[in-house]
């Protein structure tokens, strides 16, 4: 009887590691980005403190880096916090608002010009850090 409650348990964790580590990759920026040059992202997570981190590449050059934070909305999106910027996670997808309205202006990277960036992960991304 006891088991009955111990498979289930065991299988919604191990589901949830691999829905964690399944983020772990590059992502680069689509044609529909208008990214002149094309931009990169990539994840990694350290096996030592079970941290995720990115990196921002344009032009194979990093422009940013640091802690991944990851955190669900109040619409179920899985969102990434970097830094000052934020993308929603989904289908192997994050997706950047890029520029702001007339109230409220910024721009994320110059050398985007679409209002929402799309970067798509390559399936041949790197899988971990050891720091």
């Amino acid at each position: 009887m006891k088991y009955l409650f111990i498979i289930p348990l065991m299988l919604f964790f191990s589901m949830y590691e691999k829905d964690n580590t399944s983020i772990v990759g590059n992502y680069k920026s689509t044609k529909e980005s208008y990214c002149n040059p094309n931009m990169i992202i990539n994840i990694k997570k350290n096996l030592k403190t079970n941290n995720y981190y990115f990196t921002i590449y344009k032009n194979k050059k990093r422009i940013d880096n640091g802690k991944l934070t990851i955190y669900t909305n109040d619409n179920d999106q899985r969102v990434f916090g970097m830094k000052k910027i934020a993308g929603i996670y989904t289908n192997d997808s994050i997706i950047i608002q890029n520029s702001g309205n007339a109230m409220n202006q910024y721009t994320n990277f110059e050398n985007c010009n679409a209002k929402y960036l799309i970067f798509v992960r390559e399936q041949n991304g790197s899988k971990t850090c050891q720091k």
